[in-house]
């Protein structure tokens, strides 16, 4: 009620513990239909104090606040609700960031990386096999050097457990080479023959491998000439001599004009010598290369 209203005068009487001491009397009246009371103290001390204490940091409408600790912690172990907001953005940011990750963080999963593709990217089973491929390419070029647009045999290269010049050019082969300043004993190494002014002839039963011979120059023997007769020719209508190129023994006869034997007389007789018996050259149409040998 706003207001208390009585017909006269009346005193109330009440002992008070105020400030831990009693109180006067209390004198209430109501003049003019409005309580007012003498020596009062409404609220026990002890009470407001303790009001006081449960509402520090109030504001005088209690619409604020105000406190250092809640629940036994200090207040700036708490999150305001702008901390919150603003863990909630950076948890969202995080999210954006680790998208990809698996849930204890130990995996991550990307499409792209720098705005590279993944597949841009070498992963460790590619060195490896890069590796493995430089390792064999060092073994396969092991002695090779490459400068200057030129390669270089540092040491013999080897095909298996074969040097190179050993496998293509085994003890035995033949080289040849139009170029004339070419020598492999300089070249490859190994020991070369040059053969010269000969012909190579393929081995067969009648011509053993490694077996030479023939010559350049000939000269016709009278075993070299086919079997042949001379023909002699009538002279003076009186006779002609018949003879035997060589020197066989026969006879000289006489022959009448129509060829009848006259007389016959034995005697050794020939025709006459001819030919210088040169030797001659049995080469047939030829270019001439460097055949080489390998020895050893």
């Amino acid at each position: 009620m706003d207001q208390l209203t009585v017909s006269s005068s009346v005193t109330l009487s009440k002992t008070l513990s105020v400030n831990g001491t009693t109180a006067d009397t209390i004198s209430i009246s109501c003049p003019n239909g409005k309580i007012m009371a003498t020596n009062v103290t409404v609220t026990n001390k002890d009470d407001i104090k303790a009001l006081q204490t449960k509402t520090d940091g109030f504001n005088t409408n209690g619409t604020e606040l105000t406190v250092t600790k809640l629940n036994g912690l200090n207040v700036s172990d708490y999150a305001t609700m702008m901390d919150v907001g603003n863990v909630i953005s950076n948890v969202l940011a995080l999210d954006t960031k680790t998208s990809g990750f698996n849930a204890d963080g130990t995996e991550l999963t990307l499409t792209k990386l720098n705005n590279l593709s993944m597949s841009d990217y070498v992963t460790t089973s590619s060195l490896n096999t890069l590796a493995g491929r430089v390792t064999t390419l060092e073994t396969k070029t092991t002695g090779l050097s490459y400068s200057g647009g030129t390669t270089v045999f540092n040491a013999v290269p080897k095909i298996g457990n074969e040097s190179l010049i050993d496998f293509f050019y085994p003890i035995g082969t033949l080289y040849q080479s139009s170029d004339n300043t070419f020598n492999p004993n300089t070249k490859w190494g190994g020991t070369w023959m040059k053969i010269e002014g000969r012909f190579i002839l393929c081995s067969s039963s009648e011509y053993s491998i490694n077996s030479t011979g023939g010559s350049k120059d000939f000269s016709l023997t009278q075993n070299n000439i086919p079997k042949h007769t001379h023909k002699f020719d009538y002279v003076g209508g009186v006779y002609f001599t018949e003879a035997i190129f060589g020197g066989a023994l026969n006879s000289d006869r006489l022959f009448d004009s129509g060829y009848q034997i006259l007389s016959n007389q034995v005697t050794t007789s020939q025709t006459e010598h001819s030919g210088t018996q040169t030797a001659f050259n049995i080469i047939p149409p030829y270019e001439v290369v460097n055949i080489w040998k390998r020895t050893a």
